[in-house]
């Protein structure tokens, strides 16, 4: 079985989330759900590395091996991820809404 590694981004953006849906929601519950959901779709993209589409187009994005950035849509986030080795590595899951290349 193939491994989640996160950045540091990444878990920042995590807890960003947390704390965004538990107040949007009135509910810690509501959004540790919704984490627990992402968490699920990392080990989705772990298990099956290519579901994402290539991200060429975020050159700003640094990664360990050049153009294999990878998106992948999780209702209204969106996480980037490189498969690496016998792992994925989640770079960052942000809200579609944001303006990307900046924040890369």
């Amino acid at each position: 079985m193939r491994r989640v590694e996160t950045t540091p981004e990444a878990n920042q953006d995590l807890v960003e989330i947390v704390l965004y849906t538990a107040t949007s929601q009135g509910s810690l519950d509501a959004a540790r759900a919704f984490v627990w959901m992402l968490k699920d779709k990392f080990i989705l993209l772990a298990e099956n590395p290519e579901l994402g589409r290539v991200r060429d187009d975020l050159a700003g994005m640094r990664t360990e091996h050049p153009h294999v950035l990878r998106s992948f849509p999780v209702n209204r986030y969106v996480v980037f991820y490189e498969p690496v080795a016998e792992s994925v590595r989640i770079y960052r899951v942000l809200h579609a809404s944001r303006n990307l290349p900046p924040l890369v």
